[in-house]
């Protein structure tokens, strides 16, 4: 006979199965563990409790004293099931950091620190469609005065292009400085 009580097949009563899980380090008491038994948690074979049936019942629904590194022995399939605990749990962890992040994006977008890229490219095509009109209607009315300040002589093409570039600067401050302007687009 091996350690006390346990033969080669295993534990006679649970008063031996409730030493042997003590002295592996588990949490159980004599009521829970009989109440396990009677829910059909733990069962005899041939009138004895494997050791393999009891190490199974213990680490399926038996917490250790002191956690993981409290118990003597840990079989090398509890390590890797304690690896793949930490890893759900770390997984859990992000999915809670997301969530709590997309709620917050959510609530700055409902408090208006955010608006809708459509909305801001139609913003965008609105202000340049203004400052098209704008160049425009500067072409059209200083045409006169740009081929009478060249004399129609192509050697005065630089001051032409100097007098461009000023309304050029003129009118992109304009634009700058510009008030919102609300354009409809129909669609």
């Amino acid at each position: 006979m091996g350690k006390r009580g346990m033969g080669d097949s295993g534990f006679r009563n649970m008063r031996q199965v409730e030493a042997y899980l003590k002295a592996q380090g588990y949490k159980g008491s004599r009521s829970t563990i009989s109440k396990h038994k009677r829910q059909g948690k733990i069962k005899k074979v041939n009138g004895r409790y494997s050791k393999e049936s009891v190490d199974k019942y213990a680490r399926t629904f038996l917490q250790v004293e002191g956690g993981i590194e409290g118990r003597i022995a840990l079989p090398e399939d509890d390590l890797d099931m304690a690896g793949l605990q930490e890893q759900k749990l770390r997984a859990e962890i992000a999915i809670k950091r997301a969530q709590a992040k997309k709620a917050e994006l959510q609530n700055e977008i409902l408090l208006g620190k955010y608006i809708k890229r459509s909305d801001h490219e139609r913003s965008i095509a609105a202000a340049c469609g203004v400052l098209e009109a704008g160049l425009k209607h500067f072409f059209k009315l200083r045409a006169q005065d740009m081929i009478e300040l060249v004399n129609g002589d192509l050697a005065e093409t630089t001051a032409l292009v100097v007098y461009l570039c000023e309304h050029l600067d003129l009118e992109l401050t304009k634009f700058a400085k510009m008030a919102p302007v609300e354009v409809e687009i129909d669609a």
